[in-house]
């Protein structure tokens, strides 16, 4: 019974560990921008200042700073941007660099 148990425990860990997170997505259809505020206390909205800004670029990768969309005691306001191309270039902004030569 011990035995079973463990096995089930560390089963359930591995699959927990593999399973991609929240932030995981690839290759999105706009470039997706996240601007995140405070939102512990239960009252009117206390900040003016988001305490984190962060964009989902059409490689999937993230750029920001501050607390990430998702985290505790945050509250997330989503805006999208331009239309990913299909095929690389500059990805809607920035100017287009050939990174497949």
């Amino acid at each position: 019974m011990r035995k079973k148990t463990l096995m089930l425990i560390v089963a359930a860990a591995t699959v927990m560990m593999l399973a991609p997170g929240r932030h995981s997505y690839a290759n999105p259809t706009r470039v997706t921008y996240y601007t995140v505020w405070y939102n512990c206390i239960i009252s009117p909205p206390c900040c003016s200042t988001p305490v984190g800004e962060w964009t989902e670029n059409c490689d999937g990768s993230w750029t920001g700073w501050g607390w990430m969309p998702g985290d505790g005691c945050t509250r997330t306001d989503v805006t999208y941007g331009d239309y990913c191309g299909g095929g690389g270039g500059g990805g809607g902004g920035g100017g287009d660099k050939d990174l497949n030569p």
